[in-house]
């Protein structure tokens, strides 16, 4: 796969993050917000890595859907899963064969 990536932001780790390292075009930057990222792989891929840990408030997360949803943040998701099917998303995600995030519907009632 050919770098193409401006940013990723990693909530993940592991595996998945050094992935993310390769996505990312020289000079492109990769938060994570699992833990402090790889410095060493930045440097060597040419790009900028952020530990990012903001506390999650009800304000924080109305400012990021603002943000998805005026276009700034643009998320993939790979596939809708109903809250019954949670083994077969599971197992999807850890056979990495998604591609994007794997997302839960919950019905109320």
């Amino acid at each position: 796969m050919e770098p193409n990536l401006d940013a990723v932001f990693d909530t993940v780790g592991g595996d998945r993050a050094k992935k993310s390292f390769k996505a990312l075009k020289k000079g492109g930057t990769l938060v994570s917000m699992i833990g402090r990222p790889d410095a060493a792989l930045a440097e060597q891929q040419g790009v900028t890595a952020i530990g990012q840990f903001t506390k999650v408030t009800t304000d924080v997360l109305r400012r990021v859907a603002q943000l998805v949803d005026g276009g700034k943040v643009k998320i993939r998701v790979a596939q809708v899963f109903p809250i019954e099917k949670s083994q077969e998303a599971f197992q999807l995600v850890e056979e990495g064969r998604s591609r994007g995030k794997v997302v839960f519907e919950l019905r109320r009632g």
